[in-house]
């Protein structure tokens, strides 16, 4: 099960470029590789619920605890620190390729939504791939991946950021942090929108120029996902907003809370969320994520 090749012919030989963008990936400064052959491959996702293709404007009934018909307004998130597994058990890491867009050296945006009907407060654009290169003729049975930003950007002046760490609509406020999942609906019990934005919390505020280091935030909220098997070859990653979503009430929200989860950790409507994206909350453990899943992709060509 080796990457998927993206160009045509023998794998991609190692370039400078390529040099550039692990080293910037690693964090190394004045690196070098041995001339080795690498190989672009792409990740793939796809969002649904209960196996519909997820779209702006479209209703999607039975979703829930109280089986809501749920509009989608919003979903974004970022995704970073991709690793691939190898047949021994060992991870090898992916430098992602920037694109002055959608991916720097280390974190990639996923945009599932258009812009369009309900979705008029996102952009036109979307996507649904991460793009990276990996080490050519090594056999990979498994990914690893978090969903978020990683810690050393997510705390970065947002008007310094380089994309895609540059929109206000994934940041909460200066110095706070970003929010590493935005996911906005309407239900019949909430026509006005309900909004479950997921990032890290009980992180310490500092001044402009400060000089000292930042405090590690109380709740970093990053969930690590785990596919196994996954061949990048053949397989994608399927986001199943039913999955996140279930034993959520998309109809009400706790009294003097917001609308619906802003990750307060005394929010009992992040609960159910927090469970199903695989993260503590409160007293409760952690669990097995159940927002991501590998799925083999529909064959396309002759």
């Amino acid at each position: 099960m080796e990457p998927r090749i993206l160009s045509s012919g023998e794998p991609g030989r190692w370039s400078p470029g390529l040099a550039a963008v692990l080293c910037a990936a690693l964090g190394l400064i004045g690196c070098s590789f041995p001339a080795v052959a690498q190989t672009p491959l792409e990740i793939r996702f796809r969002a649904e619920v209960q196996g519909q293709p997820l779209a702006c404007g479209k209703i999607y009934p039975g979703v829930g605890r109280a089986r809501s018909a749920v509009t989608l307004k919003d979903f974004r998130f970022y995704v970073s620190g991709f690793r691939l597994v190898g047949a021994d058990g060992s991870e090898t890491p992916l430098a992602l390729v920037p694109d002055g867009k959608w991916q720097s050296e280390t974190t990639a945006l996923l945009d599932f939504e258009d812009g369009s009907g309900p979705c008029r407060n996102g952009t036109p654009d979307m996507n649904d791939v991460v793009r990276a290169v990996a080490p050519a003729g090594k056999p990979f049975r498994g990914l690893r991946f978090s969903v978020g930003v990683p810690e050393a950007g997510n705390h970065a002046d947002l008007t310094e950021s380089a994309p895609p760490l540059d929109l206000v609509a994934l940041f909460w406020s200066w110095n706070a942090g970003h929010k590493f999942i935005r996911l906005d609906i309407a239900t019949k019990g909430l026509p006005q929108g309900a909004a479950f934005h997921i990032g890290s919390t009980g992180c310490a505020l500092q001044s402009p120029g400060s000089s000292q280091p930042r405090p590690p935030c109380k709740s970093p909220n990053r969930p690590e996902i785990r596919l196994d098997p996954f061949d990048p070859a053949s397989d994608l990653v399927v986001v199943d907003l039913a999955s996140l979503l279930a034993g959520s009430d998309l109809e009400h929200n706790a009294p003097g809370s917001p609308v619906l989860c802003m990750s307060d950790p005394e929010d009992l409507d992040c609960a159910p969320i927090f469970h199903n994206l695989g993260l503590p909350f409160g007293q409760r453990p952690a669990w097995t994520q159940t927002f991501l899943r590998a799925e083999r992709a529909a064959h396309k060509g002759p």
